[in-house]
């Protein structure tokens, strides 16, 4: 008696404990429709019933599915609370009730919120084609009366003996009949996420107790599902947030700035590599900890400067080619202080933004050069000329001789510098042809080594060429900018030294960092031009092209040899750059195109003059008058008649009144009134045939117009010589395809 005492206490213990854990069944409301009543009312008389078949079963019996379905529910729980897949989740709670209520079939239907509608998404004993077939049901809108009850009300039903029920529809999908339901709502807070129900072949399978059951291991689902979809959402929050924050610092570590953050006493927190490289630079005994100062300026010093809105610019020391724009702001978050410090290389920049300014500076000092040598130009040539005509006079003295030799010797002097100044300013003509610069710089070689003292070694070394490098351009010129620049190195090596001259060919992309500004890319050819002398201070690079000035005025330096070097790198459409540090030397970079045509063989110019006007008419319109008074002499010399015209207005009247009697017209290009172009072009429309000879220290105001293709004109540019100006002549006159009547 004793012991079958402790095993109904044990047995109540149970049934408390299952309860306390599980709470009371849900049950229909007596509220609702007539429908749903009838179905409540059904499921309390299954119960019953079920209840009543089991009646003989003993203490022990229910003692022992007791303690083995809260051993299920305890390994249910267990297991779902490490498992995050929904549907691991639903497969170990369909197994659970199986064993709990020994059903034939368990089913999990999920809630479709969109459509308000269920889907069969795990079975225990049916096929896959049963499966698919309850849900086409589903799509059809062919729904169980109970499940859309379950559905609507969230609430669990019982159905003892299907064959009694009246809303009970046989599934023609099922292979047997049957007899027995259970479903209870799977709910996520007041959601509906699904329904578990379970069937039987044998009527009043089902008790309250198995409902009480089955509706625990619906709550655990709930809250498995609930956890895992939690589980999921913060998994891909996370992700998102970890994708996000991986995007920020391959960001925030590529950006070209460098960017710390720093406590209030200039601790580091975080930031990326390229500020800590730069801190490294300015600060030598940097800790990476802390920064106690940048370059010239201590942490403090720059605190000072954080009020100001434009960033400071440092460098390591003095000396050091690297410029940095630095600023420090302060943070002032809820948390407290901060300061956070930007950090640019700007050498670079600044580096482009120093070109463009000297290029600028220059391209003004070059029309300022071109606007002075025109009125040289026609003092020159009158000179020159005059010069001619009076050494040809046979009565002249040994004595009067020799002063005009002098004359003319000064005058060439004069005409070289106003030729370095019409160089710089890209003004004087030049003769493009294509050469191999490979031989031409053996040559250059040479010629320097017999015009530079022994003491001066002087190499050659190219790099990287095939058989030939060919450029476009005059190698007059381009070895005249040679020649320059070697003599400057030499002035800088007063006890001798190296002149190295570096060539090799480069390739310039759209993103090279080397590209000068308007530079194009494509293929060029790097000249440099080096040497180990005294080297030039960083206050002089900026100017040193400009004319006249110079670091040398102690020696006689004019100030033209490096402009003269400027102006031929443009005239070829190069670029040219220096690099130069005090006691370590200068080397000036060179970039001109790379030929990839061929070379053509240019005939010999035929120099020997015999010209012989014999009376033919020549038009002068010139408005100097001392050249055109030269002109005039000069060619009356030579047994032309001569007209005189001061500009082109005049010197189109004469042309309409007499054009078909004027062989030659001799005009200058720029004049007051009318100039020389707008003469030829009005000229043209009613003698397209006529000659013209132009006289210009602007070549560039017309090369680029038709003048320069037309066989009936040419062009001479000042200051020129009598013989300069008479070979042309003749050039015209014996022209196979051009004859003077």
């Amino acid at each position: 008696m004793i012991e079958k005492g402790l095993i109904f206490l044990f047995g109540g213990m149970i049934g408390l404990l299952v309860m306390f854990i599980f709470g009371r069944r849900s049950s229909v409301s007596n509220g609702g429709t007539q429908q749903d009543k009838k179905i409540s009312q059904k499921a309390d008389n299954e119960i019953n019933l079920s209840v009543a078949s089991r009646a003989d079963t003993s203490l022990d019996e229910k003692i022992s599915i007791s303690a083995a379905s809260l051993q299920i529910l305890y390994d249910l729980n267990k297991s779902l609370g490490s498992s995050l897949d929904i549907y691991t989740i639903i497969d170990q709670a369909l197994s659970s009730a199986i064993s709990i209520t020994e059903s034939k079939k368990a089913d999990y239907f999920r809630y479709q919120a969109e459509d308000n509608s269920l889907n069969l998404v795990r079975s225990i004993g049916r096929e896959l084609n049963e499966i698919e077939g309850i849900n086409q049901d589903f799509t059809r809108g062919k729904t169980k009366i109970h499940l859309k009850w379950v559905l609507e009300h969230k609430k669990s039903i019982l159905i003892s003996d299907t064959g009694k029920d009246p809303f009970w529809e046989q599934n023609g999908n099922s292979k047997d009949q049957i007899s027995s339901i259970l479903t209870v709502p799977v709910l996520i807070g007041q959601d509906l996420d699904g329904m578990i129900s379970l069937t039987h072949t044998d009527r009043n399978n089902y008790s309250r107790e198995q409902k009480d059951l089955l509706t625990a291991i619906a709550h655990q689902v709930g809250l498995a599902i609930n956890n895992a979809q939690r589980f999921v959402e913060v998994a891909f929050l996370l992700n998102s947030l970890k994708a996000k924050q991986e995007l920020q610092d391959k960001l925030f570590e590529h950006i070209p700035v460098g960017v710390l953050l720093l406590d209030k006493q200039f601790n580091i927190l975080s930031g990326n590599q390229q500020g800590l490289d730069f801190v490294s630079i300015l600060q030598p005994d940097f800790d990476r900890i802390s920064i106690s100062r940048l370059g010239e300026k201590t942490i403090k010093e720059l605190v000072d400067c954080s009020k100001e809105p434009l960033p400071v610019d440092l460098r390591k020391d003095e000396n050091a080619l690297e410029i940095f724009e630095v600023q420090l702001r302060n943070a002032q978050t809820i948390e407290g202080q901060y300061w956070i410090l930007m950090i640019s290389d700007v050498t670079e920049e600044r580096g482009i933004k120093s070109r463009i300014r000297v290029q600028e500076r220059l391209a003004t000092l070059g029309q300022f050069a071109a606007g002075i040598t025109h009125d040289f130009n026609n003092i020159l040539s009158a000179i020159m000329v005059y010069s001619d005509v009076i050494i040809r006079d046979s009565q002249l003295s040994d004595q009067n001789r020799s002063r005009v030799n002098a004359i003319k010797e000064q005058s060439k002097r004069a005409t070289d510098l106003i030729s370095r100044i019409l160089d710089f300013s890209r003004n004087q003509p030049v003769e493009h042809k294509p050469f191999d610069l490979i031989p031409f710089l053996e040559e250059t070689r040479e010629l320097l080594t017999q015009v530079i003292s022994e003491n001066i070694q002087i190499r050659l070394e190219v790099s990287l060429v095939p058989e030939i490098l060919l450029i476009l351009g005059d190698p007059a010129r381009l070895q005249q900018m040679i020649m320059n620049l070697a003599l400057n190195s030499r002035d800088a090596m007063t006890e001798g030294g190296l002149i190295e001259i570096l060539v090799k060919p480069v390739e310039i992309s759209d993103n090279d960092s080397a590209r000068f500004p308007g530079m194009k890319p494509g293929s060029w050819v790097l000249m440099q031009v080096k040497d180990n002398g005294i080297g030039i201070a960083s206050q002089d690079q900026t100017r040193i092209f400009e004319p006249f000035f110079t670091t040398k005025s102690d020696q006689g330096g004019t100030g033209l040899g490096l402009a003269q070097v400027y102006g031929i790198v443009k005239q070829h459409q190069g670029f040219i750059d220096l690099e130069s540090f005090l006691g370590s030397g200068t080397t000036f970079k060179i970039h001109l195109p790379l030929f990839l045509g061929e070379v053509e063989e240019i005939p010999e110019v035929q120099t020997e003059v015999k010209l012989d006007g014999r009376g033919e008419l020549l038009l002068i319109v010139e408005d100097d008058e001392s050249l055109k008074d030269a002109l005039w002499n000069l060619f009356e010399d030579h047994d032309f008649q001569v007209l005189q015209a001061a500009n082109g207005e005049q010197g189109f009247d004469i042309i309409k009144q007499i054009g078909d009697r004027i062989s030659l017209v001799i005009s200058d290009v720029i004049m007051p009134i009318m100039g020389g172009v707008e003469l030829y072009q009005k000229t043209r429309k009613s003698y397209p045939e006529k000659k013209f000879i132009f006289i210009t220290g602007h070549p560039s105001k017309i090369m680029d117009g038709a003048i320069d293709q037309d066989p009936y004109a040419r062009l001479i540019q000042k200051p020129f010589s009598m013989t300069d100006i008479l070979i042309l002549v003749q050039e015209i006159r014996d022209t196979d395809e051009i004859n003077f009547k």
